[in-house]
């Protein structure tokens, strides 16, 4: 009977250390979309499907292996290049079937973070100096 008491404790003390184990995902699908005809383009201007991913934990992590696929039948369609997401960060993926090997980690802009900015409002006449 003691034998029992003491397999049930074992149990629940197990139970609660695999609670306790990092069993929660790290990085998440954050948002995806299907044909994005209007929003986003890929370096050729082309516009298809993404997915990007979110890291929501405090660490680095390397995605280096990790793979995507929209067919059961193959689950290693497209394997993620040696790519790292850095903590709260997120990272896009094209869904173009270009079967990229590079990332862009950034997008380019024509405005400078240091440039001037002025505005027009369309309710007034323009300031003298504009």
């Amino acid at each position: 009977m003691k034998n029992i008491g003491l397999i049930q404790w074992i149990g629940l003390l197990l139970l609660f250390f695999c609670s306790l184990s990092g069993t929660v995902a790290q990085v998440v699908i954050n948002e995806a979309s299907s044909a994005s005809l209007y929003s986003l383009f890929d370096e050729e201007t082309d516009a298809s499907d993404w997915i990007e991913l979110y890291n929501k934990s405090s660490d680095t992590l390397a995605l280096k292996g990790f793979s995507l696929s929209d067919k059961r039948s193959d689950p290693k369609r497209w394997i993620i290049p040696d790519v790292t997401i850095f903590p709260d960060s997120f990272l896009l993926i094209f869904a173009s079937g270009k079967n990229r090997r590079s990332v862009v980690d950034h997008w380019e802009t024509a405005v400078w973070s240091d440039s001037a900015w002025r505005y027009l409002n369309p309710d007034y006449e323009p300031h003298p100096d504009w």
